[in-house]
Parts: structure tokens; sequence; C-alpha cells
């Protein structure tokens, strides 16, 4: 029963952040075999598990914002995920492991450091007990995280920006109109002068300045620094009014299922 208090509470906290789109999960083949194959018809000594396949059901076997279906077939070159101590390395946990090595090729191959941007949940460490872990002497493997751990995540998507919209130039005009995309609070007038001053919340203001047009590479760099933006997205929302779409670092699938 404490086993089963644990999973309840992981995955409720699992639906909440799915919900608020402050996380998303990745279905996979293993996974969705996993429930589909569990027979929850037949009665059972605990009735908390027909709460637990409720939510199972809700995560994953249904269509819904936040369930990115992934495509690992392209991967090459893997080997085995290492799995948590206390799961048992047979059966669906061993296609899993496969499927997790896979998964893990193609995020180092979307990443540029030894950073993560997907984290495999930990049910103990989001029910707010001691973290599970990896068998001593595991190779590089998606880090076990809890609700606390989520920020030190990577963000999973990127900007999609047009190279196009990279070589164009920005003018005075477009970035006073459209500097709230990238938020600006405010585009103080010069008294007399041709300097504005754009002014972020809690940030240093930037300086505009109308003599100057197009806007110089150097002066829309130090924009990245102020907001946080890529260039990219920086120019995409000078130049467009609003930033940019954004797309998954992993391919998937064509449709979800």
């Amino acid at each position: 029963m404490d086993e089963l208090q644990i999973v309840a509470i992981a995955l409720g906290e699992l639906t909440d952040l799915v919900a608020n789109d402050e996380a998303h999960l990745v279905l996979t083949e293993s996974l969705r075999d996993l429930v589909e194959a569990l027979d929850w018809s037949e009665p059972r000594p605990y009735a908390l598990l027909t709460e637990i396949y409720r939510l199972l059901t809700l995560l994953f076997l249904q269509p819904r914002p936040g369930l990115i279906d992934v495509d690992v077939s392209s991967a090459e070159g893997t080997q085995s995920h290492p799995i948590p101590i206390g799961c048992h390395d047979t059966g669906l946990v061993e296609y899993w492991a496969e499927e997790m090595g896979k998964l893990l090729v193609l995020h180092d191959s979307a990443v540029t450091d030894d950073g993560f941007f997907i984290g495999i949940a930990c049910p103990f460490a989001f029910a707010g007990e001691t973290r599970t872990r990896y068998p001593e002497d595991s190779p590089r493997a998606f880090p076990l995280v809890g609700l606390a751990d989520l920020p030190s995540l990577e963000d999973a998507y990127q900007w999609d920006v047009p190279a196009n919209v990279l070589r164009q130039r920005v003018s005075f005009r477009q970035a006073f109109a459209n500097c709230h995309a990238i938020g600006a609070q405010a585009v103080e007038s010069p008294p007399g002068g041709s300097h504005y001053k754009v002014i972020f919340p809690g940030k240093r203001p930037w300086p505009l300045d109308k003599n100057v047009d197009p806007i110089a590479d150097r002066f829309l760099d130090q924009l990245t620094d102020i907001t946080g933006f890529s260039k990219g997205a920086v120019r995409f929302a000078l130049t467009q009014g609003q930033l940019p779409p954004k797309k998954l670092r992993l391919p998937q699938h064509e449709t979800g299922r």
C-alpha cells in the first residue's frame, strides 16, 4: 500500500505539471505497451489501483497537449540505458531501457554541452521521499528527477527562426513598434534628443537611437543579455511583432496515437 501511495502522489504531481504546461511527457512504445498490457479489469485487493490506472490513462493513452510521441527509430549506435535500482531488468523494463538508450543518443545529438532537457521521473522524489539512483559505474544516463529538480533541466524546445530572418536588418521603426514582443515595458522619449530608452522590468534600459537606422548588430546583441532570448528570437520579434514559434529538439512521429 505504501508503494501505491507513492505512485499515486507522483502521478498526481505529473498530471498537474502537464495541465499547467510546466512540463511535457515523452510517450514511448514500451510505456504505452505497459499500460495497455496490464489487466486492470481483474479484481484487485487495493482500490487505489483504480485511481492509478485512471491517471495513467489520462497521462499516456489519450491524445492531449503536453504528450510527446517521440520517434527513436533513427537512433544509431545505441546501448541500453541504465535501469534505476529497484526495477527488475526483465520484460518491458528491458525494452524500456533499450528505448531510453535510443532516446539518449537523439537527445545528445541535440545538445551542445553535457546538460539535459529530459529527466526520468522518480516516483520517490516526486512523493517527497529519498530519490532512487542508478547502479555504480553506470554510463551517461538521464537524470532521475523530482518536482524540485525540474528547473535544472534545459528547455526541450528551441526557437524556430527562418534563415532569411537571421539575415534581415532591423529598422528603428520596427524596434520602436515591436520591442514589447521581447518584454519591453515602455519606451521613454528623449527630451529634444534622439536617444530613446527602452525599459525592461528589473533590467537595465536599452538605448535606441533614431539616427542609427538600421540598428547595428552590436546593439541588437545587447538585447540577448537583457531579455535572455537568443539573437534569432530577438531579430524575429523585432521584425515580426511576436516571438517565433518553438519546435521540439527531438524527432516526433508524424501522427500521434
